[in-house]
């Protein structure tokens, strides 16, 4: 969720989106670092996975309302999460 939110504009001038825009500060690298970090100790496959999964969300969102709103953060999660266990899965069978 945080990469949209740096990268991409608010759709809408109202919304959660627009409250959790982001600018690209330490908070940013320290949250992205941390839990990429963290991810690659886990499961370094799910970098790769997550990135192309959420690189897809943030292109729909673009061509779709060329924005980020709360619902296109709370989906690029549920991307997220979803690639990660499928990753999991796949590396433990």
């Amino acid at each position: 969720m945080l990469v949209p939110m740096v990268l991409l504009p608010s759709a809408r001038n109202d919304g959660l989106g627009q409250s959790a825009a982001l600018a690209p500060g330490w908070r940013f690298w320290l949250g992205a670092g941390g839990a990429a970090a963290l991810t690659f100790i886990v499961l370094p496959w799910a970098l790769l996975t997550i990135a192309a999964g959420t690189a897809a969300m943030m292109w729909l969102a673009w061509q779709q309302i060329q924005g980020q709103t709360g619902d296109v953060l709370g989906a690029t999660q549920k991307i997220a999460e979803a690639l990660a266990w499928m990753t999991a899965a796949a590396t433990i069978i």
